[in-house]
């Protein structure tokens, strides 16, 4: 188990690409190595590459916002309480891991995973300070020492302009920033934060 790896488990819609933008940024800011499900062989199984991730990662974070569905005849989404289950099973088993769950708003897990009630499940309203802010205080507690939530959303909003320019600079759609493989998004994030220590 890597002690500076983050699995992450999260909608990867337009939707949310910002919220999951800033949990990276903070998962960034803290030295730890995000850990997301890309394809990147397509003989190997995408589950057992999501189990591999789990083992290798010391930090969880799992948002079971994806809930519900969104339009008539279509399925709900059941990958992320899938995932969380898989890691709940592995945190039990390796005491050293922790995890963070959210869901977008208060209780609406008690009616569709009614086994995680009483558990402290934070929830986020869609909010990127809210999310930065329970990241960086749940994090803080591991580091002991680390930024304030209020200079991790000072500097990605700061990222966040820097961002689009660089989309330009990379003759990419800046209207599609989810296009950019997560891996090259994260890797745009470190060196912009090591720019500024510096």
């Amino acid at each position: 188990m890597n002690q500076n790896f983050v699995f992450i488990n999260c909608p990867f819609d337009d939707e949310y690409y910002p919220l999951l933008r800033s949990i990276l940024f903070t998962c960034c800011k803290f030295d730890l190595h995000p850990q997301i499900s890309e394809t990147l062989n397509a003989v190997k199984s995408r589950i057992v590459t999501i189990q591999e991730m789990m083992e290798k990662s010391k930090f969880s974070i799992h948002d079971l916002f994806r809930n519900r569905s969104r339009s008539v005849d279509e399925f709900a989404r059941f990958n992320m309480p899938f995932e969380l289950g898989m890691d709940y099973i592995l945190t039990r088993q390796n005491p050293e891991k922790s995890m963070i769950i959210f869901d977008k708003n208060p209780h609406d897990y008690d009616r569709y995973l009614s086994d995680l009630s009483g558990n402290d499940i934070k929830t986020h309203n869609n909010d990127i300070t809210i999310i930065v802010k329970a990241i960086r205080n749940w994090l803080i507690k591991y580091f002991q020492e680390g930024p304030s939530y209020a200079e991790i959303i000072d500097e990605f909003n700061l990222f966040e302009s820097d961002f689009l320019e660089k989309m330009k600079n990379l003759k990419l759609d800046i209207n599609n920033p989810n296009d950019l493989p997560k891996h090259e998004l994260i890797k745009l994030m470190y060196a912009y934060i090591k720019a500024t220590r510096t």
